[in-house]
């Protein structure tokens, strides 16, 4: 395996097997044909039904921050905790409803940039070659994604199971703050534990989904170009080969764009910086389960953000550069005396460079990435300065 890995397909193949558990997902893997498909109706009438609980649950929460907001008899700690879990749930609701919005879409593109991998592989690719550097370092970051979010998962319910009255717990319309009994807490915990399933089985199909796309499609890109190649045949770097290949990348870039640039990603960006904020300040200034909980979810956002845009953006950077090159040395002036191929020229010069494109606003590139922890760094400085309580 050269451009999907092992340690990839292992991550994703996790994914669709945690949204089979309890019906966290309506799509599932089929071992025997080796693709992703539609579950049964039966299924798919069970995870319907338990996305009705995760949207009752997060509408509830956002309804208690505005009551913890307004409540005069809120302490600081409390308005702010409540905060990020306004931010927090208000993320799950943007990785429920892309699940919703793209739930065919979603096995269809897994599949097609899947099957172009593997035709890349078996026609092109060396004998000796090795995994490429981007996709084994996508491997440990789908590893790392895959154990950070399986921690918030067990610090999330262990805080419910600890923290029963904490305003963000359903539990805490009535409880008695004096003597909090064993089933209170046992019920907090449980449900604390159905919820986050449901998130993170929609969060990790989306997380893990992009990043197998991410590693064998940058990979790719490196490969059209004569200077960063590494695992493949000279027989790609055909002129005709080439702009073949970039006309696909162009394809699934498109259905990237429509499946995770729509809502995702834009909302991905807000929500995660705000949590980053707010977090960073939770774990200076509280104590206890909360400052460790809330801490360990602006660590894991912090990294989160600046890995997957970091990766986003070297799309637009490498295609370019593929791009560059493809219009000098794939057009030269040898190649269109010997094959009378005009329209061909104009049609490489019309390419242009890949983009994650942003709901068709603006697209990721390097300074965004930049600017974003520039925003988050100036942002959570101030936010503890002012926020000396």
């Amino acid at each position: 395996m050269v451009l999907v890995t092992r340690k990839i397909q292992q991550h994703l193949l996790k994914a669709f097997r945690f949204g089979q558990i309890f019906g966290g997902l309506p799509f599932k893997w089929n071992q025997n044909s080796g693709k992703a498909e539609m579950r049964s109706t039966a299924q798919q009438r069970l995870w319907r039904l338990n996305l009705v609980f995760a949207f009752i649950y997060a509408l509830y929460v956002l309804l208690r921050c505005l009551q913890v907001s307004l409540d005069s008899d809120s302490t600081y700690f409390q308005k702010i905790n409540m905060r990020v879990m306004a931010a927090y749930f208000s993320l799950s609701i943007v990785m429920h409803l892309t699940i919703i919005m793209n739930r065919e879409s979603i096995p269809s593109f897994i599949n097609g940039f899947l099957g172009f991998s593997k035709y890349i592989e078996d026609r092109f690719s060396r004998f000796d070659s090795k995994p490429s550097l981007v996709s084994t370092a996508s491997g440990f970051v789908m590893q790392a994604v895959w154990v950070s979010i399986n921690c918030i998962t067990t610090l999330m319910t262990l805080n419910a199971f600890l923290r029963p009255d904490s305003k963000e717990q359903v539990t805490s319309l009535f409880v008695d703050e004096n003597s909090i009994s064993i089933t209170i807490r046992l019920v907090s915990a449980c449900l604390m534990a159905f919820i986050e399933y449901m998130y993170h089985a929609s969060t990790f199909m989306i997380t893990l989904s992009a990043l197998s796309y991410m590693a064998p499609i940058l990979t790719i890109i490196n490969e059209l170009s004569c200077k960063t190649f590494r695992v493949t045949k000279d027989e790609l770097r055909t002129p005709l080969n080439r702009v073949k290949m970039y006309q696909v990348l162009r394809v699934l870039m498109i259905a990237f764009n429509e499946i995770y640039g729509t809502l995702v990603i834009p909302c991905f960006k807000f929500l995660g910086i705000v949590i980053v904020v707010f977090c960073t300040y939770a774990a200076i200034r509280m104590e206890g389960i909360q400052a460790l909980a809330l801490g360990f979810l602006g660590y894991v956002m912090s990294l989160t953000l600046v890995v997957i845009f970091g990766m986003l953006a070297e799309f637009h950077f490498r295609s370019q550069n593929a791009l560059e090159e493809i219009k000098l040395n794939g057009c030269s002036q040898d190649f269109l005396l010997t094959n009378k191929w005009l329209l061909f020229y104009k049609y490489c010069h019309s390419l242009t460079p890949l983009k994650v494109v942003l709901r068709s606003c603006y697209f990721v590139d390097r300074c965004m990435v930049l600017n974003m922890v520039n925003i988050i760094l100036e942002n959570t400085t101030t936010f503890l300065i002012v926020s000396h309580r």
